[in-house]
């Protein structure tokens, strides 16, 4: 879970952005030895929110990766 709480978004302190809360998951698979498989999904609730103002982030998202790793 990530949240944030309002704040402005100028110097001058007149725009106000509104805060958040999202939830992202991730999961990783070892499936050999330095070999992984990797799941990320952003935004699980798909919530509607801004990091500055008038510029959307993303909705849900998901991303999968495979990873090695030689020891």
């Amino acid at each position: 879970v990530l949240a944030q709480s309002d704040r402005f978004d100028d110097a001058l302190n007149t725009i106000r952005v509104p805060g958040y809360a999202i939830v992202n998951l991730s999961a990783s698979y070892q499936m050999t030895k330095g070999l992984f498989l990797r799941g990320e999904l952003g935004n699980l609730l798909d919530k509607d929110y801004e990091l500055v103002n008038t510029f959307r982030e993303a909705d849900r998202n998901f991303f999968i990766s495979l990873h090695y790793q030689s020891r």
